[in-house]
């Protein structure tokens, strides 16, 4: 049966003698025992206890045996527990009644010790191999709807490859053919013009495939996750530095309340993709003359780190699309930026990878927040 624990057993007589008899001969098998001396009793200790098997007489008083054990098998809680009837009574129409109520086996009195410790086991043998099997077909059941998400992941993540490399490089095809074709009859100011153009696509060109390639490790779980105390500031201003032509290119200020040694427990790989990732969508969303501020709290386990700007703002549901990955979403910023839609997952997929969790609040026409954890120093 199992080593881990022994079978418990409730039995169920209105005799105190049947009772003795019975609990002697079930401890001495090593069984542990439960008691009721009635039907509605019965039906009680079966709900509570949750016994492995139960012995019913079945001429009791008030409920006998045969509604008990109706009962019980229309229960959710009671009814795959078996049960087997112990009576006196031996006439087919007893035994047929037995059966017709839900039991698995029927014992006449007297019985026979070793028949009926036999009938016991056979019959928690075949509930705990029935429980093995329900079980296992319920893991089963969780690894296949697990696969199908990995499917559905993996179906939409290629669909964002094929879709968002097809804009910028239908873009690198028209202006690089434009200046193959009609370079001579191009001005200063065309080339200028379309210089720009090709670099614009390069940064996005850059920025998608650097989340792409992060996302698609972290999927397969190739990406490397080495925490240290880091320290937010510098985290912070390496980032900053990074897309400081980005922002004055809008008149946007970065400003962070973060003071050098405030540290957290993380990757230093991960939080700066998770700090790029926000600060630059950020960026995207405000208007020119506009503020993007980073600030931090520390609790007894947390570091509480937060992004916040004074952008477009956010409806309701696109704050529940945003770090769904079978969801993409994606809008345009306020000088017309595109957007990739897959920063937003990647940095969910960073910060939960670390034990922390990101959230948002946003306002229409008002701001943004992200806010995200981390584990405080160790």
């Amino acid at each position: 049966m199992t080593e881990s624990k022994k079978p418990l057993v409730l039995v169920v007589d209105d005799m105190p003698r049947n009772l003795q008899i019975l609990s002697t001969l079930l401890d001495n098998e090593g069984f542990d025992i439960t008691f009721a001396n009635n039907g509605k009793q019965a039906i009680e200790v079966a709900q509570s206890a949750e016994p492995d098997l139960i012995l019913l007489d079945v001429m009791m008083p008030e409920m006998n045996g045969f509604e008990a054990c109706r009962i019980m098998k229309s229960m959710d809680a009671t009814k795959d527990i078996p049960i087997i009837f112990i009576t006196g009574r031996s006439n087919t129409e007893d035994i047929v009644e037995g059966f017709k109520s839900g039991a698995v086996d029927y014992v006449t009195k007297p019985f026979n010790t070793v028949e009926m410790v036999s009938r016991i086991r056979t019959h928690l043998e075949l509930k705990f191999s029935k429980d093995i099997v329900i079980a296992s077909n319920k893991k089963l059941e969780e690894y296949r709807n697990e696969l199908e998400q990995v499917i559905r992941s993996k179906d939409k993540f290629f669909s964002i490859i094929a879709h968002d490399l097809r804009g910028p490089f239908s873009g690198f095809i028209g202006l690089t053919s434009m200046l193959m074709e009609d370079f001579e009859e191009l001005g200063k100011e065309d080339i200028v013009q379309i210089s720009g153009s090709l670099n614009s696509s390069a940064k996005h060109l850059y920025e998608l495939l650097e989340n792409l390639l992060d996302w698609s490790r972290s999927q397969m779980g190739k990406m490397d996750y080495n925490p240290i105390n880091t320290d937010l500031y510098q985290n912070v201003t390496k980032v900053f530095s990074l897309l400081e032509a980005k922002s004055k290119e809008k008149n946007i200020s970065l400003e962070t309340s973060i003071t050098i040694n405030t540290y957290a427990y993380a990757d230093n790989n991960m939080l700066n993709t998770i700090l790029r990732n926000l600060i630059s969508n950020a960026i995207k969303f405000t208007y020119s003359g506009g503020k993007i501020s980073i600030d931090s709290v520390a609790s007894d386990d947390f570091v509480k780190v937060s992004v916040a700007d004074t952008g477009t703002g956010m409806t309701e549901d696109a704050m529940e699309k945003i770090f769904r990955i079978d969801t993409k979403y994606t809008t345009p910023g306020t000088n017309e930026e595109k957007g990739t839609g897959l920063g937003l997952i990647l940095c969910k997929e960073l910060v939960e990878k670390q034990g922390g969790e990101i959230s948002v609040s946003s306002e229409l026409d008002k701001g943004t927040i992200f806010t995200f954890t981390l584990p405080v120093p160790r």
